[in-house]
């Protein structure tokens, strides 16, 4: 797959690139989490704050399609979503939809993979620690029987924030 990051860096102003390569640099890990998120065409396949959309762009370049649900779904990150999806021919394997994940807009059993990658923090930070519980409990009912879902996120007790990097 083409790097995402050679088709958007010539768009980006000068003065966001740094965060802007910050948090592409990130890609390793979104690549491990979708590699490992045993992938197939066909499959249906949800991320979950899907943000800058980068990983459902990955997510649809191993599946049939990938449904990418964010809180904020604002214009210019779906719509920079979409310009790389069509760029990397993938616009017609992508849906983006606002929502709110304690509340799902999907039936239950509707996906085969739920994918999440640095989701939980911001859900965390805005919900606590039962709006995180709330979001467990329809991943859970949103994934179908046979399904599996994969989690990538700092807010586990494991990459705990300290001193000044605590956000909370």
């Amino acid at each position: 797959m083409t790097d995402p990051w050679d088709i958007v860096e010539p768009r980006i102003p000068e003065a966001d690139k740094a965060v802007e390569k910050a948090f592409h640099r990130f890609g390793g890990a979104r690549s491990w989490v979708a590699a490992n998120s045993a992938l197939d065409a066909g499959l249906r396949v949800l991320d979950l704050g899907y943000g800058q959309g980068l990983l459902t762009v990955e997510l649809a370049s191993h599946t049939g399609t990938a449904v990418g649900l964010d809180r904020l779904h604002e214009p210019c990150t779906a719509g920079a979503t979409r310009w790389l999806a069509e760029r990397l021919g993938l616009a017609d394997r992508i849906r983006l939809i606002a929502g709110d994940a304690r509340r799902m807009p999907f039936k239950t059993n509707s996906f085969d993979r739920v994918v999440s990658f640095l989701a939980f923090q911001d859900i965390f930070m805005g919900a606590g620690a039962q709006g995180v519980k709330r979001v467990l409990d329809e991943v859970y009912r949103v994934t179908a029987h046979s399904g599996r879902v994969a989690l990538a996120d700092e807010s586990f007790p494991e990459q705990a924030r300290r001193g000044a990097e605590h956000l909370v």
